[in-house]
């Protein structure tokens, strides 16, 4: 099969820049800017170039992970570990006060 390109917006962050998917079927094969977008005419920094391998990467994390005491990770399942982050949370609120947790909304979580 040959591979196409697709007019698309980068994800990475919170800019959208307009971005040229090489496709391979449904598999991303690179990500170039797209120098027909006209706020963006061709730029996308390295964070979009590298989506295609970042999303291909063997290293990619596709569950969530508990850290172990010898500094292991294992995988657990999703409803778990938002339980054991809200009962942890919920200590440090009730023996510290609100003001002992800190948020941040960046790439993209505010979108």
């Amino acid at each position: 099969m040959a591979t196409e390109w697709k007019h698309t917006i980068c994800r990475a962050c919170h800019a959208g820049c307009g971005v040229l998917v090489e496709m391979d079927g449904g598999t991303p094969l690179s990500v170039k800017g797209d120098p027909d977008n006209p706020l963006y005419q061709g730029f996308c920094c390295v964070k979009g170039q590298n989506m295609a391998r970042v999303q291909q990467s063997k290293h990619r994390l596709l569950r969530s992970q508990k850290r172990q005491p010898d500094g292991s990770f294992r995988e657990i399942p999703v409803e778990q570990a938002m339980d054991e982050i809200a009962a942890k949370l919920r200590t440090i609120l009730d023996e510290r006060g609100p003001r002992a947790v800190a948020s941040y909304s960046g790439t993209m979580a505010t979108n």
